[in-house]
C-alpha cells in the first residue's frame, strides 16, 4: 500500500489538494458573501431607522430652538431646556457681519443669495461647528427674527454632548459626525475627537495621539475598516446623509467577530496547503527512501549489477511475459571464473576485486538491451536472457566466454588471461526459477568438469538456436 501510494503521490496529492482547496474557497467565498449580505441589510435597516431619529430630533431641536429665539427678543426667561439649546450669535440682517457669517459658514459663496432668500423666506438653516478646546460638536440652527421692527440673524446652538447618540444602544455601535468640509468628529465618551479617515495605502497615522486615524481596508473581498495603532477593532462604515445640514452621522459597526471567521478560514487554508506540501515533501522523501533502499537491496556493491534477490523478485515479472506471450521462453547463463581462488591467493584481494568489476564491465557491454546481468555471490555471474525466433543464446554466451578469455587488461593483471565457464539452461512458463537455476548450476559442473572455459547447455529450443 505504501509503494502504491509513492508511485502514485502526484497524482493522489493533486487530487486530494483540488478537493481539499475547492472546500476550503467554497467555505471561504460563502462565509464573505453571507457577510458582506448581513452587513448590507443590516446598513439599510439602519439608515431608514437612523434618517427618521434624526428628522425628528432636528424637528425637536427646531421647536427649541425657535422657542429660545422667541424668549431672547422678548427677554424672558427660558424653560428647562435652556441649558441645551443657547444663543451663539445675533447679527442685524443687514449688516456686513451677517453677509459675511452666512456665506463663511452657509455656503459655498455661489449660493449666498439663495441661503439668504430661505432665511428671508423664515426657512431655518443648519451647521455644524466644532470646538477644539471643548472637544464638542455644536449643531446651530440660524434663523431671522423680527425685533422691534428691525430683522436679526439669530443662531442657536446645541451641544450634542447633551444627547444620545442617534442609533440603539443595543448596537454598541461607534458614532461619528463629518461636517460640510468633510471633516470626521468621532465620539468618545463624553467628547468629540477629530480623526482622520484614509486608505491603507496612505496610511499615516499622527504621533502626537491628538487624533485617531481610520484605514479602510479589503482582504479577498471583504471590505473593513480599522483604527490604526494598537486598536485592533474591526467595523463596517455605515453613513447616513442629514438632511438639511450637509453633514452626515457616520456610524461604525463592530464586525470584528465575522472579521476574525474570516481570517480564521483564511488561516484554515493557508494550514490546508501548507500540510499538502508536507505531505508531497514527506511523499517524495519516503520515493527516495525506497528508491535508494531498494536500489541497495537488490545492486552488488562491488560491481554495480543485480544481485541473486533481485534476480528472484524479477521472476515474477519474467513469468507475466512468458504467460502473455511475450517471450516463448528465456535462456538463463550462470558464469563462473575458472581458478579465482587462486587468483586471490596469489594476486591479492584488490586484484581479484579488480577481475570481477572488469568481468562485470565485459557483460554490461556485451549483452542486449532486454537482457540483464547479475552477480550472484563470489565469482559467479548470470544473465536472463529472452528468447525470440532470431536469439541467438548459444552465440552469446560463447562471445562473453571468448571476451573473458581475450580481454588485454585482465591479462595485464593475471598472467595467461582469466576463463570463465557457463552453463546455459532454457526456462520456460511451467518451471520455477528455482529449477531452471538448478539445472543451469548443472551444466556449469559439466563444463567445470569437462575441462573449464567452455560453454555447456541444455534444451531443444537452445540447441536450434545455435
Amino acid at each position: 500500500m505504501v509503494r502504491w501510494l509513492v508511485r502514485n503521490r502526484v497524482w493522489i496529492l493533486t487530487l486530494f489538494s483540488a478537493l481539499v482547496l475547492s472546500i476550503q474557497v467554497v467555505d471561504l467565498r460563502h462565509q464573505v458573501e453571507s457577510s458582506k449580505r448581513d452587513n448590507q441589510k443590516l446598513t439599510q435597516q439602519l439608515r431608514v431607522l437612523v434618517s427618521a431619529d434624526i428628522q425628528r430630533t432636528l424637528l425637536s431641536f427646531e421647536y427649541i430652538a425657535n422657542d429660545t429665539v422667541h424668549r431672547f427678543i422678548n427677554r424672558k426667561s427660558t424653560l428647562n431646556w435652556s441649558h441645551r439649546a443657547r444663543i451663539e450669535n445675533a447679527f442685524p440682517i443687514e449688516s456686513l457681519a451677517a453677509e459675511q457669517h452666512i456665506t463663511r459658514y452657509y455656503s459655498d459663496t455661489t449660493l449666498v443669495k439663495e441661503k439668504q432668500t430661505q432665511l428671508n423666506d423664515g426657512q431655518a438653516m443648519w451647521r455644524v461647528a466644532y470646538n477644539n478646546e471643548q472637544k464638542s460638536i455644536l449643531l446651530i440652527m440660524a434663523t431671522i427674527v423680527s425685533a422691534k421692527g428691525a430683522k436679526q440673524l439669530i443662531e442657536v446652538g446645541f451641544d450634542l454632548r447633551d444627547f444620545p447618540e442617534f442609533i440603539p444602544k443595543q448596537l454598541d455601535a461607534g458614532v461619528a459626525l463629518v461636517d460640510a468640509q468633510q471633516n470626521v468628529f468621532l465620539r468618545d465618551g463624553s467628547e468629540f475627537i477629530e480623526i482622520t479617515v484614509a486608505d491603507a495605502q496612505s496610511e499615516n497615522q499622527d504621533k502626537s495621539g491628538a487624533s485617531y486615524l481610520i484605514t479602510h481596508r479589503e482582504i479577498i473581498g471583504y471590505p473593513y475598516a480599522q483604527f490604526g495603532g494598537e486598536r485592533r477593532e474591526k467595523f463596517q462604515i455605515v453613513t447616513v446623509p442629514i438632511k438639511g445640514i450637509g453633514a452626515e452621522l457616520v456610524v461604525l459597526l463592530d464586525t470584528t467577530e465575522q472579521f476574525n471567521n474570516i481570517y480564521e478560514d483564511i488561516l484554515e487554508t493557508v494550514f490546508a496547503v501548507f500540510g499538502l506540501i508536507m505531505v508531497y515533501l514527506l511523499l517524495c522523501c519516503l520515493a527516495r527512501y525506497f528508491s535508494k533502499t531498494q536500489k541497495i537491496m537488490n545492486t552488488d556493491p562491488l560491481t554495480g549489477l543485480n544481485n541473486r534477490r533481485h534476480l528472484t523478485r524479477s521472476a515474477s515479472k519474467m513469468q507475466q511475459k512468458l504467460a502473455s506471450g511475450a517471450y516463448s521462453s528465456y535462456g538463463i547463463l550462470l558464469i563462473d571464473l575458472d581458478h579465482f581462488k587462486q587468483i586471490n591467493d596469489r594476486y591479492g584481494h584488490d586484484v581479484g576485486d579488480k577481475v570481477l568489476m572488469r568481468v562485470s564491465n565485459i557483460l554490461k557491454d556485451n549483452v542486449r538491451k532486454q537482457d540483464v546481468c547479475y552477480r550472484l555471490g563470489g565469482e559467479e555471474f548470470a544473465i536472463t536472457a529472452p528468447i525470440t525466433s532470431s536469439s541467438q543464446v548459444i552465440g552469446l554466451a560463447e562471445r562473453l566466454r571468448e571476451q573473458i578469455e581475450h580481454d588485454q587488461p585482465l591479462r595485464e593483471w593475471v598472467e595467461g588471461g582469466v576463463t570463465a565457464s557457463i552453463g546455459v539452461v532454457e526456462h520456460t512458463v511451467d518451471k520455477h526459477i528455482n529449477q531452471s537455476l538448478k539445472c543451469a548450476d548443472e551444466q556449469l559442473y559439466v563444463a567445470k568438469n569437462s575441462g573449464r572455459n567452455r560453454v555447456e547447455y541444455v534444451g531443444i529450443e537452445l540447441a536450434r538456436g545455435i
